[in-house]
C-alpha cells in the first residue's frame, strides 16, 4: 500500500494541538565521502542529485544529504518528530551534522555490515527543530539482499512519528475478514480432493485458496513484527510466488471448466513460458511499472502484472463461454469482472486490500458453483440409477415372462409321462440357470468361464425344450477374463427372442487383442424364421443392458458394436481388461 495512505491512517490517531505534517524528501545529493555529506558548504559541486527511488546502496555504501524545510509549528508538536527511513538497507542518520542514530551498522563490506530494519524512526530533540531549514545526511549500505531489487530506498520522511505497524493492521482489516472464506474454501475442496483423487477441480480451487491465504500471511508478516531488510526481500519473493501460483491455478481451473483439455494445456504452457521469461529477465524490465502509470515498481509491479494477466485471461475465457450459451458461466464471469474492477479502481491498495476482497468473493462463488455442479451430477446419477433399476426390472420380467415359463412347464409335464429322464434333465438345467442368474447377478464382474457356464445352461434348456441342438463354440478365450455378469447370456437370449431356429444353431465366441484392448466377438447365425416385426438381434432393452453393464465395469471407453455379418448377426464388445 502506498505510504501516503498509511501516513494518513496513522496521523488520524496522533494527538497533537497542531496538525501533523510530513515532509517527503524527493531527492538526495549523493556524495563521494562522509565529509562531503556532512559539510555541504565546503563540498559544493562534488555531489550528484538523484531521485529517492534511484538511490542504490546494494553491494556498496552510499553517503547522501538533503536540505529539509520544516513547516511552521513543527517545534510545537507534542508528538515526537522523527526522521522516518523506509529502505532495504542499514542506515545512519545525521541532522545538521550531528549523529541522530543508526539502524543496523552500515559499512563498506558485507562482513562489517549489520542488517537493519526495513522501517525505522530516528527521533529528533526539540532543540534540533529550531529554525526552518536543516541538513539531513544519511549513510546507507545494503550487502545482504538475496537478490537485487529495483527500488531499495522507498521513502525518507520528516515529521510526526507514527505507528506504521498499527496503520497497516487497520488497512489489512478487510483482507483479514476474507481469511475465513479462504479457510472454508481450502478445507472444503482439499477434503473433497482427498476423498476423490480424480476431482482435479477441487484440487485447483483448494490450491487457489491456499496460495491466497499464504500470500495474506506474507503480507501480514510486516504487521506482526518489524522486518530486517533481508527478510523484506524474502517476503516479497514469497508474495510473487503465491501470486504466480494463484493466477496459474485460476487460469487452469477456468480453462478446464469452460474449454477443452487441449486448450487448457496449451494456455497453461504459454502462461508458464511467459512467467518464466519475466522472472528470469535481468535486469528487471521497466515496462511493467511504467505501463502502470508509475504506481508500482519492482516486486510490486511484477506481482500486479501476474495477477492482472491471470485475471484477464480467466475473464475472457468465462465471458466467451457465457456468450456461447454456457449459463453456468454467469456468476463466475461476474465475480471475475468485479475482481478486475477492483484491480483498476484500487490500484494503490489492490494487493493489500482489493486482491483479498476479490479473492474472498471469488472463492464463495466458486464454492457455490461447485455445489451446484455437484447437485447436477448427483441428480443425473439419481436419474441414471432409476432408469437402470427400471431397465433391470423390465429385463427380469422379460426373462421370467409367463408364456416362457408356461411353455417350459408344459413341456416338463408332458415329458414326465413320456420321457421322465428328459423331464429330470430339464428341471435340473432350468434350476441351474436360475441359480447362476441369481448368484452372478449380484456381482459387479464375473470370470468369462462363469459367464459361459450360464450361457451353456440356457442353451441346454432351449435344446431340451424344442428338441433341437444348440451350442456355443469358443475360440481363444481367456477363462479368468473379467466381464460384467449377464452380457453374453443376454446376447444368447436375444438371439432366441428375435428369431426361431428350426434345425438348431451354433453360436460362436472368439477373443482378440488390438492395441491393448480386448475384443469379444459374438456371432449368431441367421434364423430360419423371424417374428412378424423383425428386430436386430441384440437390440432393444437387451443391448441397453449390455452397454450399461460394460460402461459400469470398464468405463465409458468400452464399446458395444453390432450389425449383420455373413448372413447372421455379429456383436463386438471392446474394452480394456481389468485385474481380478
Amino acid at each position: 500500500m502506498r505510504l501516503g495512505i498509511l501516513l494518513s491512517l496513522a496521523s488520524a490517531v496522533v494527538e497533537s494541538p497542531v496538525r501533523p505534517q510530513h515532509v517527503w524528501v524527493p531527492t538526495l545529493d549523493v556524495c563521494p565521502t562522509r565529509e562531503a555529506a556532512l559539510a555541504p558548504e565546503s563540498a559544493a559541486g562534488v555531489c550528484t542529485t538523484r531521485a529517492i527511488n534511484d538511490i542504490d546502496p546494494q553491494q556498496t555504501e552510499v553517503w547522501a544529504r538533503a536540505r529539509v524545510v520544516l513547516p511552521a509549528g513543527t517545534a510545537r508538536l507534542t508528538t515526537p518528530v522523527a526522521v522516518i527511513v523506509i529502505a532495504m538497507a542499514s542506515s545512519e542518520v545525521f541532522w545538521d551534522g550531528e549523529r541522530v542514530g543508526a539502524n543496523g551498522t552500515p559499512a563498506g563490506s558485507a562482513a562489517s555490515e549489520e542488517p537493519g530494519l526495513l522501517e525505522v524512526s530516528f527521533h529528533l530533540r526539540p532543540d534540533q527543530l529550531s529554525g526552518t531549514e536543516h541538513v539531513l545526511a544519511l549513510h546507507l549500505s545494503s550487502w545482504h539482499t538475496p537478490v537485487r531489487v529495483s527500488t531499495p530506498v522507498h521513502a525518507i520522511i520528516v515529521g510526526a512519528d507514527v505507528d506504521l505497524l498499527l496503520a497497516r493492521f487497520v488497512a489489512y482489516l478487510p483482507a483479514l475478514i476474507t481469511a475465513g472464506a479462504l479457510l472454508l474454501t481450502i478445507g472444503y475442496f482439499l477434503v473433497a480432493f482427498l476423498r476423490d483423487r480424480s476431482n482435479r477441480d477441487a484440487l485447483l480451487i483448494g490450491g487457489m485458496g491456499l496460495f491466497a491465504l499464504t500470500q495474506l500471511s506474507f503480507e501480514l508478516w510486516r504487521v506482526v513484527t518489524p522486518l530486517t531488510y533481508p527478510q523484506q526481500v524474502w517476503r516479497l519473493i514469497g508474495v510473487v510466488v503465491c501470486a504466480s501460483g494463484f493466477g496459474l491455478f485460476m487460469v487452469v481451473y477456468v480453462t478446464r471448466r469452460f474449454t477443452s483439455a487441449a486448450a487448457a494445456k496449451a494456455l497453461v504452457m504459454t502462461s508458464v513460458g511467459a512467467l518464466a521469461t519475466v522472472l528470469l529477465t535481468r535486469p528487471p524490465p521497466s515496462w511493467w511499472y511504467h505501463g502502470l502509470g508509475g504506481v508500482f515498481r519492482g516486486f510490486d509491479g511484477l506481482t500486479f502484472l501476474l495477477l492482472a494477466y491471470s485475471a484477464l485471461v480467466a475473464l475472457v475465457i468465462s465471458a466467451r463461454a457465457l456468450w456461447r450459451g454456457r449459463r453456468d458461466a454467469k456468476w463466475i464471469t461476474m465475480a471475475l469482472g468485479l475482481y478486475v474492477g477492483l484491480m483498476l479502481v484500487e490500484r494503490e491498495a489492490f494487493m493489500d486490500r482489493g486482491f483479498f476482497v476479490g479473492v474472498g468473493l471469488l472463492s464463495m462463488v466458486l464454492l457455490l458453483d461447485q455445489l451446484a455442479l455437484l447437485s447436477r451430477v448427483r441428480e443425473a446419477e439419481r436419474v441414471a440409477t432409476t432408469r437402470a433399476a427400471l431397465l433391470e426390472l423390465e429385463l427380469l420380467k422379460r426373462r421370467m415372462a409367463p408364456h416362457w415359463l408356461m411353455n417350459t412347464l408344459n413341456a416338463i409335464v408332458s415329458w414326465i409321462e413320456t420321457e421322465p429322464k428328459t423331464a429330470v434333465r430339464m428341471v435340473e438345467a432350468l434350476a441351474d440357470e436360475f441359480r447362476l442368474v441369481s448368484q452372478l447377478g449380484e456381482r459387479e464382474s464375473v470370470t468369462l468361464a462363469e459367464e459361459l457356464a450360464l450361457c451353456q445352461r440356457h442353451l441346454e434348456v432351449m435344446s431340451l425344450r424344442v428338441d433341437r441342438p444348440f451350442a456355443l463354440e469358443c475360440e481363444g478365450v481367456t477363462p479368468d477374463l473379467l466381464v460384467p455378469p449377464g452380457v453374453l447370456h443376454t446376447l444368447v437370449e436375444n438371439a432366441f427372442t428375435h428369431g426361431r431356429y428350426r434345425r438348431g444353431a451354433i453360436f460362436r465366441l472368439s477373443q482378440q487383442m488390438e492395441s491393448g484392448r480386448i475384443l469379444l466377438r459374438f456371432s449368431a447365425p441367421a434364423p430360419e424364421e423371424r417374428p412378424e416385426t423383425p428386430r436386430a438381434i441384440g437390440g432393444g432393452d437387451g443391448l441397453a443392458y449390455v452397454q450399461r453393464r460394460m460402461h459400469a465395469v470398464f468405463g465409458v471407453e468400452a464399446q458395444v458394436q453390432q450389425g449383420p455379418h455373413d448372413g447372421g448377426w455379429l456383436t463386438i464388445l471392446t474394452f480394456a481388461p481389468v485385474r481380478s
